[in-house]
C-alpha cells in the first residue's frame, strides 16, 4: 500500500512489516512462520501428514525434491484461491471440483492425509465458497509445516 490511510490502518491493526513481489516461498515462509501455529508433535510431521522420512523413503526422494514438490503444491494452493473463488461465483461446481480433487491428488502424494481429507469432504452442493477458502488455508498451513519440517532439520544426518 502506498496511501497514508491504508498504511496508517495496517500499522494500527499491528502490521509491522512487509512482502514484495515478486513473492519468493522463503520469504513468505519467514514473515508468516508467527502467525502458523506450530506441529503438535515432535516428529516434524503437522496436523495429520506422514513424518517427511516417510514420505521421502515412499517417494524414493531426498529433502531437496521433496522441498520442491512442497513449495509447487503450496503454489498450486496459493493460485487456487483465486482460480475457485471465480469458478464457484461463476457457479462452475463441477471445475471447481476437479480443481480441488488435483489438489487433493497432489495432498495425498506428499504424504498430507489431513489435509487430502479436508479437501476431498468438500461434498456440500453446492460447494461453500468459505469453506473451500478456509480448507485451502489449513492446507498452505500444512504444507508450511512439512517444509519447515524438512528445512528445520527434522530429517536424519
Amino acid at each position: 500500500a502506498t496511501d497514508t490511510a491504508t498504511v496508517d490502518q495496517a500499522a494500527g491493526l499491528g502490521a509491522d512489516g512487509y512482502i514484495v513481489k515478486p513473492f519468493q516461498a522463503g520469504q513468505v515462509n519467514a514473515c508468516m512462520a508467527p502467525f502458523v501455529p506450530a506441529p503438535a508433535a515432535n516428529d516434524g510431521a503437522g496436523r495429520g501428514a506422514e513424518t517427511p522420512q516417510a514420505t521421502m523413503a515412499r517417494l524414493g526422494i531426498g529433502g531437496e525434491r521433496l522441498l520442491i514438490y512442497l513449495g509447487g503444491l503450496q503454489a498450486q494452493l496459493s493460485a487456487a484461491g483465486a482460480e475457485l473463488a471465480a469458478l464457484l461465483a461463476r457457479g462452475d461446481h463441477e471445475s471447481a471440483r476437479a480443481q480441488l480433487n488435483r489438489l487433493h491428488a497432489g495432498c495425498l502424494t506428499l504424504g498430507l492425509e489431513a489435509a487430502a481429507l479436508a479437501l476431498r469432504s468438500m461434498s456440500a452442493d453446492p460447494l461453500d465458497a468459505a469453506q473451500v477458502q478456509a480448507a485451502l488455508a489449513d492446507t498452505v498451513r500444512d504444507v508450511m509445516h512439512q517444509s519447515d519440517a524438512v528445512a528445520g532439520g527434522c530429517l536424519p544426518a
